[in-house]
């Protein structure tokens, strides 16, 4: 009997989907991509009735038609022991998650007009030393693991690390002054799983005016 191929429909780029793939790819299962490249894709979807509200991204799993990246996340999560071991354990991952999607906001700067991207970034990195950093650092000391919930891997853990990456990639001075995230953000990097997927083909690049002008294409005009 051969496995159900797990499909992921949404845009050629990281986005809201970057987050499932990241726990997929932690969990170690494969899945198939479909990157929409024409906005006749999106409405055909649309009218096949796949999209309970109309918007992507899309993951075909286990018969079912999921939508809404929160969602999408705490399935996966829940499909593969990646979201908590007790009730307790599984609220403070769901707090973690909706925390860490409050803070990624950071590859969305590049849809921002050019002369306002710099300000946009600044606030953000305000933000981001004010609140979402230090609350990071301590949930990882108060719970002293290592890991954000718990004494082993979970969704907290693997969406915190997508969200930090492209912070990152613009910031790259503030994770070190944050010695415990620090420590985490280099452990999960060498995660041999996500070592793995970040360095393959599956893993897009920052996103660029292409992508941005794309995106636009499809979702917007």
């Amino acid at each position: 009997m051969t496995s159900q191929i797990i499909k992921l429909t949404y845009v050629n780029g990281r986005g809201l989907a970057e987050s499932g793939r990241m726990i997929m790819a932690a969990a170690g299962v494969e899945w198939e991509e479909r990157h929409l490249a024409d906005k006749s894709e999106i409405e055909q979807l649309r009218k096949d009735g796949v999209l309970m509200f109309e918007q992507i991204p899309l993951l075909q799993i286990d018969g079912l038609n999921l939508v809404q990246s929160s969602a999408i996340n705490l399935y996966l999560a829940n499909k593969y022991n990646l979201a908590g071991k007790t009730a307790a354990e599984k609220a403070t991952v769901n707090m973690v998650l909706e925390g860490a999607k409050d803070f990624g906001v950071y590859g969305t700067i590049p849809f921002y007009p050019k002369e306002s991207q710099e300000k946009v970034l600044n606030e953000n990195k305000k933000k981001a030393e004010n609140r979402y950093l230090p609350a990071f650092e301590k949930v990882l000391a108060d719970n002293n693991s290592g890991y954000f919930v718990g004494d082993s891997l979970t969704a907290a853990d693997i969406v915190v690390f997508e969200k930090l990456l492209p912070m990152d990639e613009y910031l790259p001075d503030l994770i070190p002054a944050y010695p415990k995230l620090h420590i985490f953000f280099d452990k999960m990097k060498n995660n041999p799983n996500l070592s793995a997927y970040l360095s393959s083909n599956k893993r897009f690049p920052q996103p660029d005016d292409a992508y941005v002008a794309g995106v636009l294409k499809i979702l917007y005009t």
